[in-house]
């Protein structure tokens, strides 16, 4: 039961970075954008949480280090190869160094999602130890002090203010598992109604969502949260090996889809045309396979660089 259970996660993980993927290769002017840009980070944040642990605080620590800030200095460096093949593509002018920078290049760009869920992490455990009775008081409270934070346009180092927003996901991960809410399945029907309610929703009201750049709607737990439960009924009534593996690989499909995308997927369809559905499709499929490969090679020689001691 724990594998079948374990495996639905993995299933839904697989879901996310596919969304990812296709978030960050069509038209940012699309309905389809704004569908998956509404969602598709809050689910990572509450699947984390789902597996929270009560650890010494130590221990935690170290094994984020090693999960999460590990991989993001392995994806670091990919990104300064690409900088460098990006300045020789556009004539020397690259991307530049700027640890301030929330869009700095080499330091963020995809990977920010690692910082931002390394200090959520490591603030959840602290407001754990310090008391879990009001742990759900505080976790709502970061989520106004980050909204109250991008309305007076104040933008706090290393994605924290970002992660503020991204504790009440990660409470409602942890509660999901703690309540064993994910033991009750409903009909398929209410999840498809919950979906076709949030696609028109999305369609009328257009919410501008960007996580990196702590921008919301002050509605977006109750935005996100319905289709991340109505994906999790129908992810536990899909066996798709597939899907499952990019669930377990999603480390690595994070980390390395957009240098592709920027240093081998966009020179050629700059110079080859394609409808924009078709140049997506092709675009995210190729990718793909480029970045299973690497991670079974990754895997196989070199772990540690994915934080696998």
């Amino acid at each position: 039961m724990k594998t079948e259970r374990l495996n639905q996660f993995d299933i839904l993980k697989g879901v996310g970075i596919l969304l990812v993927m296709i978030g960050h290769a069509i038209s940012t002017n699309s309905i389809v954008y704004n569908l998956i840009y509404g969602f598709h980070m809050p689910l990572f944040f509450f699947c984390s949480g789902f597996f929270f642990k009560d650890r010494q605080l130590m221990e935690s620590f170290t094994k984020d280090v090693k999960g999460l800030l590990v991989p993001w200095m392995t994806f670091s460096c990919v990104l300064v190869l690409c900088s460098f093949v990006l300045q020789f593509l556009s004539n020397g002018i690259g991307p530049l160094f700027q640890p301030l920078d929330e869009n700095c290049y080499i330091l963020y760009h995809t990977i920010w999602f690692l910082l931002c869920l390394f200090i959520v992490r490591l603030l959840y455990l602290l407001m754990w130890k310090c008391n879990r009775h009001i742990i759900s008081v505080l976790c709502v409270g970061g989520g106004f002090l980050a909204f109250t934070l991008k309305y007076f346009n104040v933008n706090i180092p290393f994605f924290f203010d970002s992660a503020l927003a991204m504790l009440l996901f990660f409470h409602l991960g942890r509660i999901f598992h703690e309540w064993e809410w994910y033991k009750k399945l409903q009909p398929i029907w209410i999840s498809m109604v919950f979906l076709i309610a949030y696609i028109l929703f999305v369609w009328m009201v257009v919410p501008l969502v960007n996580i990196k750049e702590n921008l919301y709607p002050i509605y977006l737990p109750v935005l996100s949260i319905i289709p991340i439960w109505a994906l999790y009924q129908m992810c536990c009534r899909i066996n798709s090996i597939f899907i499952s593996h990019c669930g377990v690989v999603s480390l690595s499909i994070m980390g390395l889809h957009h240098p592709i995308y920027d240093v081998v997927m966009t020179p050629i369809f700059n110079r080859v045309a394609f409808p924009h559905l078709i140049e997506v499709i092709l675009m995210v499929v190729s990718t793909l396979i480029i970045v299973l490969i690497i991670d079974k090679l990754i895997m196989k020689y070199v772990p540690f660089l994915l934080g696998k001691f």
